[in-house]
């Protein structure tokens, strides 16, 4: 949060390592904080491709785990860039998923980040709802 360069730096560096050493894992969590970093400089435009690279390969890769984790953050840059519609997109999907790998954590988180959605939209009743 408060040296988001310097984290940038650094996860482009664990992105190339993990090119070199064809670590699919390691790599989806590189292009996930580096969407994160952008997100904290404010290039919103870049945050959503390095998500959407870090989506794909956990998706392709079938961690369901880590896509609900991506889902939230792209529903958070969604949701910066007042593009609601997108941000519900991935969080009903990330609902979906976290309760099929019955993650408690991911759907508390799932369930906050979409009462935020909605009360950036001015649902203040069914932003209510998913914070009770």
């Amino acid at each position: 949060f408060k040296n988001a360069d310097s984290a940038l730096r650094l996860a482009n560096e664990a992105l190339q390592l993990s090119k070199q050493t064809k670590n699919l894992q390691a790599e989806a969590n590189s292009y996930n904080s580096i969407g994160w970093c952008y997100m904290h400089k404010g290039n919103l435009d870049s945050a959503v491709i390095f998500l959407q690279k870090a989506w794909q390969l956990f998706y392709d890769n079938k961690n369901e785990y880590d896509v609900v984790r991506v889902d939230i953050n792209l529903a958070e840059v969604y949701t910066k860039q007042n593009q609601i519609a997108s941000a519900i997109k991935y969080l009903l999907q990330g609902d979906s998923l976290s309760t099929k790998i019955n993650s408690i954590p991911l759907q508390t988180d799932i369930k906050r980040q979409l009462a935020i959605v909605y009360r950036e939209a001015g649902d203040q009743k069914k932003s209510a709802e998913y914070f009770n």
